[in-house]
Order: C-alpha cells, then structure tokens, then sequence
C-alpha cells in the first residue's frame, strides 16, 4: 500500500521500507506536471469573472494533461495504489456532476463546476512531489502572483486609487496577494542555506506582495494578514535561526503599510471607503452581513444540492434586502456560505475535507 504525503512509505511484508518520492517519480516529469498545472492556474486567473468557454476549454487541457503526465506513467508500471483521497476525490467529482445536472443555470455550473474541480485534480497532482517538486510549484505560482501584484502596485502608486490589479474585485484579488506573500514567507523561512541572491530575491517579492495586499484597502484581509504574521512571529522567535528573517519580514511589512498610508491621498489614509477599519458598524460590513443573510435565504429554497454553481448572482436580485441595493452581488463575500448555497451541505463539507487535508499534510510535512 502507498500512503500518499510528501513521502512515498512501502508497506513490505510487514516492514517499512522508506524510499524517495523523486525515485518513484521522476522528478522531470514532475516538473513538466506542475509547469502544465501552473499554466493552467495562470489561465484561470486571466479568466476570473469571465465565463469564455475557450479559456476553461485551454484549462481542462492543461490540468487533464498536468494529471496524465503525472499519474498514467504509475498506472502502467503498475506501481499506484488508491488510498483514501482518491475516493474522497472521485466522489467530490462526481458530486459536481450531480450538481451540474441539478443546477437552475446549467451553463454557468459547467464553467464554475470545472473550477472547482481543478482544485481536486490539482492535489492530486502535487500528491507525493519531492521537496523541490513543491518548491518549484510555489516558484510558478508567485511568478504568475507577481505579475498580478506589480500592476496593482503601479496602478496604486499612479492612481491613488484602491488596487485591484488585473482581477475584477480588490477584495479577490487581495486575499490572492495574502496567499502569494506567505508562500513566499514558507519559501524564505524553510531554505536553511540561502544564496544571497535567492534572499534579496525572496525579500523583494515579500515587499511587493505586502504593498499589493495593503494597497488593495481590504478590512478584513488586512486583519487575516496581521493575524498570521503576528502567529509567524510568534513562532520565529522561538527559534533562533530565523529571528534575523522574522525581523526582516516585518521591517518589509511596516515598510509597505507606510509607504501605502504615505501615498495614498489624506482621505484614503484617514477613512477609506474600504479602509483598514474593524468596524462593524461600517457599510462595509453590513453589506456583506446582509449578502450573507441573502445567501443562506438561497440555500433555504434550496436546502438539498443548492441552487447551483455560480449561481448566486442569478438569484440574489430576488433576495436581496431593500437596505442593500447597491451590490451587484457577483459572489457573497464568504466561501462558506457560497459553498453551502451553491453546492448544499456535502458541496462545504468537500471543502472542508480537502482543506482539512491539505493542513495536516503541510503540518505533518513540516514537523
């Protein structure tokens, strides 16, 4: 039996026998798989808000042939083995089919089904990559994340407006930001030897992840971002062979929020519409609150599959409360809950598995 992780582990009559991932898998054709799997990604990106069937059709090309790549040269030697995931996964594609075929907008489920289930194909495509395998995925994603993000940049600086980069939503296109900058923070922190060109590099892309994320004036992606460094923090300084790059990542932090504040317009900077406020009290938040009571309304007509995939905007005209009329509603501001009307409970209960999975993977890796 093969347990997938970052390991490949052989149960042999009894007895483990540990042997490389990279000589089960070749690691060429590991990077081909995740060159395949990035491009696609990239794809995605370009194509959020937009439902052109070329660009999910180029998608579908790039993952289906990012998983032959990886997983049919194992399948002839017959050296794979199924483990629980691959059910667990076969079972959420199978469910985005049913779906589909209950959906009250079959088409735009087809568009948005698909990308839910690149997700899971994507997994399972970085199951088992050695350590430079990852490592090298992260790379291409931050490069397609630093394209995104040095727009947003110029275009902040120049404007003085809220970024957004090339994403339709800031808010979207933040949270993308705030992920590209802790991998980038996992990469610097995790190479014990860095290369003084490797750490100038990492150290510059942490700067223009953070500018974009500040730049991007989102309230509660701000509040995630300063939640998890303050949690990196707290960890580094435990251990003394990273306090000299903790001190470094914040310094680039408090670098970007003030090069953001000092940029911006006065306005910006004292009260943005968007702005760095917690307050609950604020529009902001109780447009999202109520676009949140709008979605579980949905799922309450639809409490068993959910309207649908990518459906909420075709419904939330009908839900939406007369305080909130100036919201097009093109998603609800909360995973969860768009998950659950969309999809119905199993669809957020895959999420929560995969998620969930993916955690004790990287917790199990890095212990």
């Amino acid at each position: 039996m093969i347990t997938y992780g970052f390991t490949s582990t052989y149960a042999v009559s009894g007895s483990m026998v540990e042997k490389s991932t990279s000589a089960a898998h070749p690691l060429r054709s590991q990077i081909i798989a995740v060159g395949l799997l990035g491009s696609a990604y990239a794809m995605l990106i370009a194509n959020v808000g937009a439902s052109t069937e070329p660009g999910v059709l180029l998608t579908m090309v790039l993952v289906g042939a990012s998983f032959c790549v990886r997983w049919l040269p194992l399948v002839s030697r017959g050296s794979m083995r199924l483990a629980v995931d691959h059910g667990v996964f076969a079972a959420f594609l199978a469910y985005l089919l049913v779906l589909f075929y209950t959906s009250t907008l079959s088409e735009n489920s087809l568009l948005f089904g698909w990308r839910f289930a690149t997700f899971a194909l994507a997994f399972l495509v970085c199951f088992g990559l050695a350590e430079r395998g990852w490592r090298f995925a992260l790379a291409l994603f931050l490069l397609t994340g630093a394209a995104s993000a040095a727009w947003g940049v110029v275009e902040f600086f120049a404007t003085g407006l809220r970024a957004n980069g090339p994403v339709i939503d800031p808010s979207t296109w933040g949270s993308m930001q705030n992920l590209c900058f802790f991998s980038a923070l996992a990469l610097y922190l995790g190479t014990k030897e860095d290369s003084r060109w490797q750490e100038v590099a990492l150290v510059a892309a942490l700067l223009v992840f953070a500018l974009a994320s500040f730049a991007a004036f989102s309230r509660v992606g701000t509040a995630i971002f300063v939640a998890a460094l303050v949690f990196v923090a707290a960890i580094g300084s435990l251990l003394p062979a990273l306090r000299r790059k903790v001190v470094i990542v914040i310094a680039v932090s408090i670098v970007a929020y003030g090069a953001v504040n000092l940029t911006s317009s006065a306005e910006d900077a004292a009260g943005h519409t968007e702005g760095y406020t917690l307050d609950v009290e604020s529009y902001g938040w109780d447009q999202r609150l109520l676009m949140w009571e709008s979605a579980l309304d949905i799922y309450a007509e639809f409490p068993v599959f959910g309207s649908g995939p990518g459906t909420f905007k075709l419904h939330y005209p009908r839900y939406r409360s007369p305080d909130e009329q100036f919201n097009t509603g093109n998603y609800v501001h909360n995973d969860y809950l768009q998950f659950l009307s969309e999809g119905g409970p199993l669809l957020l209960v895959f999420l929560l598995l995969l998620t969930g999975r993916l955690v004790f993977l990287l917790v199990r890796s890095s212990m």
